[in-house]
């Protein structure tokens, strides 16, 4: 009977890690549902990080999502509008806010795992 019992836990357990698994991204996208962010487009891989908003003539919101925190150092060369960055922890908090001009560089020195970059048009 406890055999079962422990069997029946082991499945759940397997069951909850599943569903946190398949959305890993579930905390940012509550942060950016509190903020009223509805176009964006989620950079998780290489290349995506390396271009962000570089040549791009009206671009949406990019949330960028680390796969561990890291210190995150970015640019405005070749983006074509001032753009507002927020840095989040973790649990989405945020670290730092800072508003780039074009041509500018900034690095966050504190650990990050989303970079979120919000276009000031």
């Amino acid at each position: 009977m406890n055999e079962i019992i422990e069997q029946q836990q082991d499945e759940v357990a397997e069951q909850q890690i599943a569903e946190k698994s398949q959305d890993k991204n579930a905390d940012i996208k509550d942060f950016l549902d509190h903020f009223g962010i509805k176009k964006y487009k989620l950079c998780t891989s290489f290349l995506s990080h390396l271009f962000g908003m570089m040549f791009v003539k009206n671009p949406d919101a990019y949330i960028f999502v680390f796969k561990k925190p890291q210190k995150v150092p970015i640019h405005t060369h070749f983006v074509s509008t001032k753009v507002q960055c927020l840095f989040l922890d973790e649990d989405c908090s945020i670290i730092v806010s800072v508003v780039l001009d074009k041509n500018k560089r900034f690095v966050c020195e504190a650990p990050v795992k989303y970079l979120i970059e919000l276009p000031m048009n």
